[in-house]
């Protein structure tokens, strides 16, 4: 059970009783129909789809309701805990929110919104900051005014890595905005091979971090995306989260290109996995070595094999002593002058293993947010000393 929810309604019940006469259920109840209007936005054709946010509007501050976010990467969506704050006519809703980021897949985002009692009922109370959808502003992981928000914004929208030869080593530097006294560390997705270095500060408010790309398996020109994660402070028992997607381009003078092909009904019962090595440069080259690096990998001997400029050639990579294809790692070693080093570490892809979305346990129904309440209620009341 998660703690924060049962410590959240616990003090709900507990809460001053003019809190309690605003009708707190009216509250959930409007705070599940936004949301309810929101996903079903989110689906819609955009003529449905305007006229859902306008009926999601009427739950929102008459003088705000321009600046209603919807919301429109969020799948699913569950309030998980009210919080009065210290003004009894404001509450904090927190709703977990399952999104989909791109090159990343689906990810868990708490979103804390205000609500108000106003005229006899409850208003979603936002700023015109909130207007943005989740995740297309970086930092948005919140829409309320009653606690600030852990921002992480690129300065440098765009990176150009100009012309490289496969196998160079690029680096470079991208410059982003953020608090550095909240600023925990910054993780990349979407780009095999690229990696997020060192951070240096310029002030406060803005910094720069390094970042080197090995372009070892890159055998064609960069025209990708780049999803930064930035993790803020830890707040509320969560980690607080920002996204921002760096568009990434650049002209790579490829030399070779290794595949793994789809694994057929014949390979999955042989036991093995095709891979295909293709000579996309200009130069002739030979495979010198072929070497597992795992234990559970054979690699046929094939080598010197030589490649001439447009060749290919498929290598069968048997696994005998395991029921499946599982992950490994092979190093291919080439002829003098393909590469720095002149070998490669390829990594052989196992079927994926279940998200840790897919593996998340269902939310707790109203019965057991009941019991919970409730049985915090009688631990309160035994740990109160006796009069």
């Amino acid at each position: 059970m998660n703690k924060r929810l049962i410590y959240s309604f616990f003090f709900l019940v507990l809460a001053s009783t003019p809190a309690s006469a605003q009708d707190l259920n009216s509250l959930k109840t409007r705070a599940d129909r936004l949301w309810s209007l929101r996903l079903q936005a989110s689906k819609a054709r955009e003529a449905d789809a305007q006229a859902l946010k306008a009926k999601a509007a009427d739950l929102v501050e008459k003088e705000a309701r321009l600046n209603l976010p919807m919301y429109e990467n969020v799948q699913e969506a569950t309030i998980t805990a009210l919080e009065f704050t210290n003004d009894k006519s404001k509450v904090l809703v927190t709703t977990k929110a399952k999104t989909v980021i791109p090159a990343i897949g689906k990810a868990e985002q708490n979103i804390v919104e205000t609500w108000v009692w106003k005229g006899g009922n409850w208003f979603l109370h936002t700023e015109p900051a909130a207007l943005n959808s989740l995740l297309q502003i970086s930092g948005a992981t919140s829409a309320i005014t009653g606690r600030a928000v852990f921002s992480f914004q690129l300065i440098d929208k765009k990176l150009d890595l100009g012309t490289h030869k496969q196998g160079d080593k690029i680096t470079g530097t991208v410059k982003f905005a953020a608090l550095r006294a909240e600023l925990q560390s910054i993780r990349a997705r979407g780009i095999d091979g690229f990696r997020i270095g060192a951070t240096r500060w310029i002030d406060d408010k803005n910094g720069e971090f390094e970042f080197t790309l090995d372009s070892s398996l890159i055998s064609r020109d960069i025209d990708a995306t780049v999803v930064l994660e930035a993790v803020g402070p830890e707040r509320a028992l969560e980690r607080t989260t920002a996204f921002e997607k760096l568009p990434v381009v650049g002209h790579i003078e490829g030399k070779f290109q290794i595949s793994q092909l789809p694994q057929t009904p014949e390979s999955e019962s042989g036991r093995f996995v095709e891979l295909e090595l293709k000579n996309v440069g200009n130069a002739s080259f030979r495979l010198e070595q072929l070497r597992p690096v795992d234990g559970h990998s054979v690699a046929p001997d094939v080598t010197p094999l030589p490649l001439a400029p447009g060749q290919a050639a498929k290598l069968k990579i048997a696994y005998p002593t395991q029921a499946k294809l599982t992950d490994g790692e092979l190093v291919f070693q080439f002829s003098e002058g393909i590469l720095p080093s002149n070998s490669v570490l390829f990594r052989i892809q196992g079927p994926p293993a279940p998200s840790a979305a897919d593996r998340q346990p269902l939310a707790p129904d109203r019965s057991q947010v009941d019991a919970a309440v409730k049985n915090a209620i009688q631990e309160a009341e035994r740990a109160r000393p006796p009069k």
